[in-house]
């Protein structure tokens, strides 16, 4: 049974699941099984850890999994290849206020938080969680990125063209936040 805080290994693609419950794991090949089952032990190198939120609501037809395995993706791609990625995704539709608590957790477990504005950035979830980490946790170690649209006019403006002017296509916001963790 997987259960928070234990190690555990397998052979199966889907072994890394585990860590839903707080377990650290990960897939291994079959001679390192037979000599965890012989043994009982197995080295691990320990990766560095990058941490990435993103609150918002995507495109539709556009999941999570898509944003993330494409941001993974471009970081591997980029280097960061050993890198443990642990994204955490947050949908602020289910929030009527701003929910302190998450944002004082994602402060203590992550380097950046993603805000994406279904419509403009002014007076958006972004500013609010942006000004709640400035104003309550000045010392947090966590770095904002708010996207979302200028206020304007848009009604006959195809969403394709409003999402690649202000960058909220995926390449643009995962180049924004590769270019954040290398400066971070």
């Amino acid at each position: 049974y997987a259960l928070p805080g234990l190690v555990m290994v397998g052979s199966d693609s889907h072994t890394c699941t585990y860590g839903a419950y707080g377990a650290f794991s990960t897939g291994i090949g079959r001679s390192e099984m037979a000599a965890v089952w012989a043994t009982g032990k197995l080295w691990f190198k320990v990766p560095e850890s990058m941490k990435v939120v993103v609150t918002g609501k995507f495109k539709p037809g556009v999941s999570a999994k898509d944003f993330i395995l494409k941001f993974i993706g471009d970081v591997r791609a980029d280097g960061a290849a050993g890198e443990h990625v642990d994204a955490t995704l947050i949908d602020p539709l289910q929030f009527s206020t701003l929910d302190e608590r998450t944002l004082t957790a994602l402060a203590s477990r992550h380097r950046v938080v993603v805000t994406l504005e279904d419509a403009q950035l002014e007076g958006g979830w972004g500013e609010k969680v942006t000004a709640f980490y400035a104003n309550m946790l000045p010392d947090a170690d966590v770095r904002v990125l708010n996207f979302g649209a200028d206020k304007e006019f848009t009604d006959r403006t195809p969403l394709a063209e409003l999402d690649s002017r202000y960058g909220m296509t995926s390449d643009a916001i995962v180049a924004r936040i590769r270019t954040l963790l290398r400066t971070a």
